[in-house]
């Protein structure tokens, strides 16, 4: 009697560990086997070979004796977005040389701001130099002269006033009688002051003519380099100003209703500003 009691419980012990795992359903029915996988939902359950698919939902009891191994989780797959290109932005074209680039206007704009610098620009640095030292030489003497001219009218009318306070309180010469006398002698007393003062005028107004003559002249020069300039570089659009003569030989078969060779001239006037 006690060898079969020790006989069952050996066979439990080893059905136990056969079958490893447990589960109970619903319906009361005991399956043992192994737990070859589990997700959230289902238990992938090995009994005899078999892997059975049981949804937990069917089960009352799980007793599990090994780890199943869990699913990995997948994460879904996203559809591959095509890449949008974004459409190249076309090449700009290439913008037009604007007229204060161009070496005639830029030269002449440079040499309005401060003269000789159009003639600098152009690489001719000892005439910009040169240039620049002569007006601003005539600058000085057209302001100092101005100056000088200012003070000479001043000191003019300082001294016509003097004679004619003094004048007016001398006995002889305040009389009506003498009225001759007082002017002769105003003259005589300011007229050296009156010389110089306008003598000082005049030398200011041609260094002031001298001043718009630099001027302008480098003015000119520069635009005449810039011209010179875009011919050089082939900046300028178009033909050159002037005329021009074609002069070349031609030759048409007299089967065709030519004469043969011939001559052909063209003369012509190209204006650019």
């Amino acid at each position: 009697m006690a060898y079969r009691w020790l006989f069952i419980i050996c066979l439990a012990c080893f059905a136990t560990n056969l079958f490893g795992s447990s589960l109970t359903l619903k319906n009361g029915k005991v399956l043992q086997g192994k737990v070859v996988n589990q997700t959230r939902n289902e238990v992938h359950l090995e009994v005899d070979g078999k892997v059975l698919t049981i949804p937990k939902t069917d089960i009352v009891e799980l007793n599990l004796k090994d780890t199943p191994k869990p699913e990995p989780k997948k994460e879904p797959v996203k559809p591959k977005e095509e890449a949008k290109k974004e459409p190249e932005p076309e090449p700009e074209p290439p913008a037009g040389v604007r007229w204060y680039n161009k070496p005639r206007w830029a030269y002449s704009l440079r040499s309005a701001v401060v003269p000789g610098w159009g003639m600098w620009k152009a690489d001719r640095k000892y005439l910009a130099t040169g240039t620049f030292i002569l007006f601003a030489g005539v600058l000085y003497k057209a302001i100092e002269t101005q100056q000088q001219f200012s003070a000479a009218h001043n000191a003019y009318k300082t001294g016509a006033t003097n004679y004619f306070v003094f004048a007016l309180n001398d006995p002889v010469l305040q009389l009506p009688a003498n009225t001759g006398e007082r002017l002769i002698g105003a003259v005589i007393v300011n007229k050296g002051a009156f010389n110089h003062y306008q003598h000082l005028a005049e030398v200011g107004n041609d260094y002031q003519y001298l001043v718009g003559l630099v001027y302008g002249l480098q003015l000119v020069y520069s635009y005449y380099l810039g011209v010179k300039a875009e011919r050089e570089s082939a900046l300028s659009e178009g033909p050159s100003s002037g005329f021009k003569f074609s002069f070349a030989p031609s030759y048409r078969p007299m089967n065709l209703g030519g004469s043969g060779m011939g001559w052909n001239g063209e003369l012509k006037y190209d204006i650019r500003f």
